[in-house]
């Protein structure tokens, strides 16, 4: 019987040790459960709840409940980040790097609103809001920040809730839906958790119960605004949308074959949307179209810089009018008229003919196949288009997929299609807020507000992963901050419209092809958010970095005490 109460002792000892663990991983196994494979959006909102649970009653002067915080952080960034390994073998390397980079954030959210609700006595339903939310800016901007798996994308099923993200972008869904939490957490502390005196769990609940009242009453008379104001227009655009997933060949011949499978998959996809005679306007992909765009900004160019400018031209020009399927070639090998020309909107890669280096572009053509605008992709992905270093040690590229670094674009361009204006943005240049809305708004300022954001992306890398539900969470909410709708053309998904409210009008299928036929919506909204920006958050950062700086001074104040009583120790012992 004492063995059995033994074993039963160190058992719950264990289990008591570990307790850190298990409550921040199931805390942040919520935000994985929100979205694919799961989709269980309402989890979400659970997301907070666990560390909220550490906060209140963990002590985190030990090195041990930390690391546990920290690993069980680790592992669910990398279930929810596995879609980094796909396509390539390095990102077998990138996955636990970006997963060992990413935990930090959760991580550090306990540890500084512990802090900041110990030492310095802040409510938690002030601090824990505030803090959460200046890492999230931090995190989106930080080298060329990382915006994927925010707690606001888990809501974007419901837009109900993210119609408050006009008011000051996606991190007022995140700071609400923490408050809300943490007034909830205060209440049901009187039930499950040690009491705290400075709490008042009925204000806790006041403050969750009303914050949520006035999110739905916003979210409600948005969505009635937005119902009552948007216009559809008869202009039919055509969202190509292949199922090509981005592989990596390793000889010639199976690299032709492949290159091959992706120019014939689109252009048959295409000239099969030519069956709709209402098409105007066919776009595809990110880099999906193959012919290279050269170009020249200067006025002065050599013959023979001349003489290939005019032959790219030229290819790109046959190749855009086979790509809408306005010529085709005969039997005898003659091409020959086949419908008539349309305007098309291409992801493709481009060069300045007097210069090297590529740009990754969305470039219009006009029914004769020039290029009559172009927009060179700002943002670059960090690891996947450009690598740190690498136009000084270019054998650093060896060891990434992408063969060479990117170049980046400049500015944002302004594409008019009879009397719309389109503002493209390309791959995860859409999952950062400021740079879509610093676009909109130099567009605007420059005379040409646009009447639609255009997402070209390939998604392919990705495999029909996560992935594509995290990309989609940003468009979603990209448009409801501005109040401009979206089109996306995505390689393997997901290709579609989404209004101005965030509402999903048409979605293509996950890693399957498919023409996704749109009518052009307009909304004469806009934003709060367009106005204020990222300021509140900025000013939620500030405090996050008084906050990190006054604890390494905590920390460093407490070791440099203890090697000093240590010290003292060890001579009165020598005494």
């Amino acid at each position: 019987m004492n063995k059995n109460r033994e074993n039963d002792n160190v058992t719950q000892n264990q289990t008591e040790t570990m307790r850190p663990f298990w409550i921040a991983f199931a805390s942040g196994f919520c935000l994985v459960l929100s979205f694919h494979p799961f989709g269980l959006p309402l989890v979400g909102w659970l997301t907070p709840v666990g560390y909220l649970f550490l906060i209140h009653t963990t002590d985190l002067s030990a090195r041990k409940p930390k690391t546990q915080i920290w690993f069980a952080c680790f592992l669910n960034s990398m279930i929810l980040f596995q879609c980094v390994r796909l396509p390539h073998w390095a990102g077998y390397v990138g996955w636990p790097l970006l997963a060992s980079y990413l935990c930090c954030y959760p991580f550090l959210f306990v540890v500084l609103t512990r802090h900041a609700v110990q030492r310095w006595r802040s409510p938690m339903l002030i601090a824990a809001p505030i803090i959460w939310c200046g890492l999230e800016l931090f995190q989106a901007r930080l080298f060329t920040g990382i915006s994927l798996g925010m707690l606001s994308h888990t809501q974007v099923a419901f837009p109900i809730v993210i119609q408050v993200a006009d008011v000051a972008g996606c991190y007022t869904i995140s700071f609400l839906m923490v408050l809300i939490a943490t007034g909830l957490f205060q209440f049901g502390a009187l039930f499950f958790a040690v009491p705290n005196k400075r709490q008042k769990p009925i204000f806790g609940l006041s403050v969750a119960v009303g914050g949520l009242i006035c999110l739905l009453l916003y979210g409600q008379n948005r969505l009635e605004n937005a119902n009552q104001t948007a216009e559809e227009h008869q202009y039919r655009i055509a969202l190509i949308q292949g199922a090509i997933d981005t592989q990596f060949p390793a000889d010639e011949k199976s690299m032709v074959e492949y290159i091959t499978r992706i120019r014939d998959q689109y252009v048959e996809l295409s000239v099969s949307s030519r069956a709709d005679s209402e098409v105007k306007l066919i776009i595809w992909p990110e880099s999906m179209f193959l012919a290279l765009d050269a170009f020249s900004e200067s006025e002065t160019l050599s013959n023979e810089q001349d003489t290939n400018l005019r032959k790219y031209q030229q290819t790109l020009a046959n190749a855009a009018r086979f790509a809408c399927g306005a010529v085709m070639q005969a039997k005898n090998g003659q091409w020959v008229q086949a419908n008539e020309a349309v305007p098309m909107l291409l992801g493709a890669n481009s060069t300045r003919i007097e210069e090297s280096g590529i740009y990754n572009s969305a470039i219009q053509i006009d029914i004769n196949g020039k290029v009559t605008s172009r927009y060179s992709k700002m943002n670059l992905v960090l690891f996947g288009e450009y690598v740190p270093f690498g136009d000084r040690f270019p054998w650093l590229y060896n060891f990434f997929p992408m063969g060479a670094g990117l170049k980046p674009g400049t500015a944002p361009t302004a594409m008019k299609l009879d009397s719309f204006i389109m503002s493209p943005n390309i791959c995860f240049e859409s999952t950062y807020p400021h740079l879509i809305r610093q676009q909109i708004s130099e567009l605007a300022s420059a005379g040409n507000p646009p009447d639609c954001l255009v997402n070209l992306s390939n998604d392919g890398w990705f495999w029909g992963s996560n992935a594509l539900d995290l990309h989609l969470a940003n468009n979603i909410l990209r448009s409801v901050e501005n109040r401009i709708p979206s089109l996306i053309a995505a390689n393997t998904g997901f290709s579609g419209q989404i209004d101005s409210a965030g509402r999903i009008i048409k979605k293509g299928p996950r890693r399957a092809k498919e023409v996704v036929f749109v009518d052009m919506i307009t909304s004469p909204n806009r934003s709060t958010y367009a106005t204020v920006g990222d300021l509140p958050w900025i000013l939620c950062l500030i405090l996050v970095f008084v906050t990190f700086c006054d604890s390494i001074r905590i920390q460093f104040q407490s070791r440099k005490l203890q090697l000093q009583n240590r010290r003292d120790d060890v001579r009165n012992s020598s005494r």
